[in-house]
């Protein structure tokens, strides 16, 4: 792989970037899409929150849905954290309303909204409907 070209060879076969590799200040930056098949990775981009997610691909993740409009995502496992994201006017079947479990405590979940925010639900403002490899 070559800086600012958009061609690469895995072993001699050629394959077209969609970005090129890019040197800043000494720093060489490769494109994430290229390498994702070799770390076995998923990467994908949300435009309304302008953030990157990238899941492993070996990972299953439990994927669960606010149970009322009133149900939020803090920013830490109390009441007293600010609100990442309300479900407020929601479809609360929607994708746009789709959480991903990562970890649990005792009356919270560590989750990632599908804008890529992550942050906790309690335990009983959520329902794990099934689960998802990356």
């Amino acid at each position: 792989m070559e800086t600012d070209k958009l061609d690469a060879y895995i072993n001699n076969e050629p394959i077209e970037l969609k970005f090129p590799a890019t040197q800043i200040d000494g720093v060489v930056y490769l494109p994430i899409e290229f390498l994702a098949s070799f770390y076995k990775i998923n990467v994908r981009y949300s435009s309304s929150s302008n953030v990157v997610i990238i899941d492993r691909q070996d990972v299953i993740h439990r994927i669960g849905y606010p149970v009322s409009t009133g149900a939020v995502v803090r920013k830490g496992r109390n009441v007293r954290y600010p609100i990442i994201k309300k479900f407020e006017g929601m479809n609360l079947n929607s994708e746009d309303s789709k959480i991903y479990i990562f970890e649990e405590y005792d009356k919270w979940y560590k989750v990632r909204t599908a804008e890529g925010y992550i942050g906790y639900i309690r335990k009983e403002d959520i329902v794990i409907k099934s689960y998802e490899i990356a």
